[in-house]
């Protein structure tokens, strides 16, 4: 059984028709959240003659805004890539509630040790499958103009495919471990301590409404605290497939240092650095 009572099918059926139905409606943010991680222009400071320097607003709007007339004021930008994320939705799902609740049972099935554990390999397992989807859709939506499956054709057609495929796949790894143990595994725990016979919400509307408040908590706190790998992992995979692979270090250094993608491989022996770089995007994302 799983963490909402149901059998386990029942719940990857239902998991994956919503994450299928989020992607699908979440996708252009996602574009956005991409091209703001990736680009360093659209958090820039600006200056317009008159005014201090200050850094843009509202970097969200400015991506849209970019993106919209580099391609004829098409909304169809902001859908580019979306395939691989749509056919990952629903494999992951499989994957990562089969791997939860067989590692939970493994340790025993109740506790919290057992939940956070669980969440943790289940994401690390997962990370398998979106590392290479993720690096196709990041490519689809920067370079415009190919398809997922042309990107794919050319990947394979260069030398060592699979290691391109997975760039990024130690930042990712990070990224779906903290993100499962916090969503999955908290949920799990919060869940289980308010389905008791003393609890108020039993039943009905409100057992729709506890899962409901608790799975928007804990998947907006998994989101936050995960959000700085994904813009590693970014970064990362956004270099073109002829081109060198960004490693770990030089893409953190990247960040911290010089705020992006453009000044990889710059000098980085600044004396001081920001970590707000690796939020950039979140807003777009979360919106």
């Amino acid at each position: 059984m799983s963490s909402l009572n149901l059998p386990l099918h029942e719940t990857i059926i239902c998991s994956t028709a919503a994450g299928v139905s989020s992607t699908l409606l979440g996708h252009p943010l996602d574009t956005l959240k991409v091209h703001i991680q990736t680009n360093p222009a659209f958090t820039a400071k600006t200056n317009n003659g008159t005014s201090p320097q200050r850094r843009y607003r509202y970097p969200t709007v400015r991506a849209a805004r970019h993106l919209l007339r580099s391609n004829h004021y098409s909304p169809l930008v902001f859908f580019r890539g979306i395939g691989p994320p749509t056919a990952n939705a629903a494999i992951m799902n499989i994957l990562t509630f089969a791997v939860f609740n067989r590692v939970k049972e493994g340790f025993g099935g109740d506790g919290y040790r057992a939940s956070l554990a669980a969440g943790i390999i289940s994401g690390l397992a997962s990370a398998f499958v979106s590392t290479p989807t993720d690096y196709v859709k990041i490519q689809a939506q920067l370079r415009g103009g190919m398809s997922s499956g042309a990107i794919l054709r050319e990947i394979v057609a260069l030398r060592n495919p699979a290691s391109i495929l997975f760039r990024g796949h130690v930042a990712n790894l990070g990224r779906e471990g903290v993100f499962t143990c916090v969503y999955l595994g908290i949920y799990d725990v919060a869940i289980n301590r308010a389905t008791d016979d003393t609890t108020p919400w039993t039943g009905g509307a409100g057992t729709l409404a506890r899962i409901a408040a608790i799975s928007s908590i804990t998947g907006g706190c998994a989101w936050i605290v995960s959000f700085p790998f994904d813009t590693v992992k970014s970064v990362m995979q956004a270099q073109s497939p002829s081109k060198p692979c960004v490693s770990l270090s030089e893409a953190l250094h990247s960040l911290y240092y010089n705020s992006g993608l453009g000044k990889v491989g710059a000098n980085t022996s600044k004396p001081s650095g920001s970590f707000a770089a690796f939020y950039r995007g979140c807003a777009a994302s979360t919106g």
